[in-house]
């Protein structure tokens, strides 16, 4: 059987969402050139995720990453890669199941933020104004 990425032209590929091209984790798909790295995580995270908790949601995924946030606050650990990757998983996975390009989403939001002011409180928490 084909693979998905060789019936569709590079063209193409350059213009897809990393969610249009949700494919099987291989050598291959790692090794090409048109898969951002952020897109390779995020289909290594779907590929495990559906398999394991094929009825997640986003709603049960939000649960999640607040149950994970409390910990990393609650805890010595907020340095802690393993606390940390937890949430990024989490984070990859709601924009898969929302189908949403996470690069994409945060290079546009990251513009907006430029064109922003800020205000930083006493704690250190950034809000614009």
């Amino acid at each position: 059987m084909k693979r998905l990425t060789s019936l569709i032209s590079a063209s193409a590929r350059r213009q897809m969402t990393s969610t249009e091209l949700v494919l099987p984790v291989s050598a291959e798909t790692k090794s090409d050139p048109y898969m951002s790295d952020i897109a390779i995580l995020q289909a290594e995270i779907a590929e495990w995720a559906d398999r394991v908790i094929p009825d997640r949601t986003a709603y049960s995924t939000i649960a999640k990453i607040l149950e994970e946030l409390g910990e990393l606050i609650a805890s010595k650990r907020m340095r802690d890669p393993e606390e940390l990757a937890d949430v990024a998983i989490l984070l990859l996975d709601l924009f898969h199941l929302q189908g949403i390009d996470m690069k994409a989403a945060v290079r546009a939001k990251m513009q907006i933020n430029r064109n922003r002011r800020w205000n930083v409180s006493d704690s250190g928490a950034a809000k614009h104004v």
